[in-house]
């Protein structure tokens, strides 16, 4: 995932500053289907 990504600004969060925010990408690939979803952890991470 880019680093340079902030969940924060692009959903309007407010996040007190004690807790982290990590992202993941997450991708499956299947014989028959790829599936791509990102998948976001706040608290202490």
């Amino acid at each position: 995932m880019s680093s340079d990504r902030n969940l924060v600004t692009e959903w309007n969060l407010n996040v007190p500053p004690k807790l982290g925010i990590k992202g993941y990408v997450e991708e499956i690939n299947d014989e028959d289907y790829t599936y791509k979803r990102e998948i976001w952890f706040i608290g202490e991470v």
